[in-house]
């Protein structure tokens, strides 16, 4: 990985509780993030489900140099990597 990281995207659903626990631990962390609610019948659930995610929260996360991952479900683990890494030079 090199440079900051610089996005981090959380796509969530309604009353999900791994989704509420993601955002959560982001929060107490001190990640800034971008929410985009998926909704049912929303076609961003078709674009996630064709890029193999299958359960929610669906997290990706970009440094500026483009370099990034993603992962699903709630991961206290990645999420705690990507705070370490938050606004800190990780070459």
């Amino acid at each position: 990985m090199g440079g900051f990281i610089i996005k981090v995207k959380i796509y969530t659903k309604e009353h999900c509780p791994a989704c509420m626990m993601t955002k959560k631990l982001f929060n107490k962390l001190g990640v800034d993030y971008k929410e985009v609610t998926v909704l049912q019948d929303s076609p961003m659930l078709e674009v996630l489900r064709k890029q193999g995610w299958h359960s929610f929260p669906v997290v990706e996360w970009l440094d500026e140099e483009g370099v990034g991952d993603a992962w699903s479900g709630f991961k206290p683990d990645n999420i705690k990597e990507v705070a370490s890494y938050y606004g800190q030079s990780i070459n």
